[in-house]
């Protein structure tokens, strides 16, 4: 929401607002105006009142050549990635006429147009997935030689075409666009009061379900701490299934338990953490999980690597 006061440009002015019972707020005009017998003066101080609307706030900003009106709304460092994505949301929603469905499709345009790059990753993913039990027996073999161990990973690696940090650098590149979609969700005044399905008609809101009444099977409220919903127990399902498809830490030693415990319990974590986000938030991360189930499941199915 603002509340904004545009005076006359070239106009030296100065507002003083007090913080007390009630917003109070003083508009004095610096330089004044002169007057004489007779005469008329017009002052005309403009304001804006309302939801951030940005297609409405992009005709005033262009009606009004008011410059970077736009930057009203909190688009934060990743102005250039968020408000590119906004026109493609925009124009989804108009096609669609359902918020849920342009989350859905602008989750999955994103996922296309880095498509060369998550094939890269998740190739590169499968095969370490692959050759796990192969490094497992090298650790087992060479586990009091480091340096012979270190050579005989690296030529395992070489001979399945393997770079270990080949997955990171994907991923690297992506991450601003995965943060930019969840800030332009966050900002995003269309997804007030928005309807998506069934129980799901305010994607601004917290999913209205809760797992511990059975998503409402069971004739009895439960406490707004545990309300967590359908969206944020199939996130974290598809989160678990993800990880699974992925190659886990390997070795025996306390590190790598660590890890494995880490990896079994986040999927947990994020459930409870997302369960209070808006709806729309988390039917992204879902929409998300599940087209890298599909594309990590598929590259699983016809990775081949060499026996060692």
């Amino acid at each position: 929401w603002m509340t904004s006061i545009l005076p006359e440009k070239g106009r030296e002015v100065r507002f003083d607002i007090k913080y007390n019972k009630k917003y109070i707020a003083s508009y004095i005009d610096l330089k004044g105006y002169e007057t004489r017998p007779n005469s008329v003066i017009e002052h005309t101080v403009q304001s804006l009142l309302g939801a951030k609307e940005i297609e409405l706030i992009n005709e005033y900003q262009d009606n009004l050549n008011i410059k970077k009106l736009d930057l009203i709304v909190n688009f934060g460092n990743l102005y250039f990635i968020v408000k590119p994505m906004w026109y493609v949301l925009d124009y989804l929603y108009k096609f669609t006429n359902n918020f849920g469905y342009s989350i859905i499709l602008l989750t999955v345009l994103i996922r296309l147009v880095f498509f060369p790059l998550n094939q890269y990753s998740m190739k590169s993913m499968g095969r370490m997935k692959k050759i796990s039990p192969q490094l497992e027996n090298l650790k087992a073999r060479f586990k009091d030689d480091k340096t012979q161990l270190q050579k005989e990973m690296l030529k395992l690696y070489r001979e399945n075409g393997i770079n270990p940090a080949a997955s990171c650098l994907p991923i690297i590149i992506m991450i601003p666009f995965f943060f930019g979609i969840y800030k332009l969700l966050l900002i995003d005044s269309a997804m007030r009061h928005a309807p998506f399905m069934w129980i799901w008609q305010d994607l601004s809101a917290k999913d209205p379900s809760s797992l511990f009444n059975l998503f409402g099977l069971l004739p009895f409220s439960v406490p707004g701490f545990l309300e967590i919903g359908i969206l944020p127990v199939l996130m974290g399902a598809t989160m678990h299934l993800q990880m699974r498809l992925s190659p886990q830490p390997g070795g025996g030693g306390d590190m790598a338990k660590m890890q494995k415990q880490i990896f079994m319990f986040m999927p947990l974590v994020l459930t409870v953490i997302l369960a209070p986000f808006a709806a729309g938030l988390v039917l992204y991360w879902c929409a998300t999980n599940v087209l890298t189930i599909v594309q990590q499941a598929i590259i699983n199915r016809t990775i081949k690597v060499k026996d060692y």
